[in-house]
C-alpha cells in the first residue's frame, strides 16, 4: 500500500475529530493535505468505451 494513502486516511479521521469541536484550527489543513495525497497516489488507466 502507498504511504500517501495513510495520510489521506489520517485526513478522514481529522474530520471527525473537528466535526466533534475537538481542534478547528486543524481543519484548516484537512483540504490541502488530502489534495497533496491523492496527487501522489497511483491513479487506474483511463477506461475506453467502445
Amino acid at each position: 500500500m502507498n504511504w500517501w494513502w495513510l495520510l489521506v486516511f489520517f485526513a478522514i479521521f481529522l474530520i471527525g475529530v473537528t466535526k466533534s469541536g475537538f481542534g478547528s484550527g486543524v481543519g484548516l489543513m484537512i483540504v490541502p493535505m488530502t489534495v497533496v495525497a491523492m496527487g501522489h497516489t497511483p491513479t487506474p488507466p483511463p477506461r475506453h468505451w467502445d
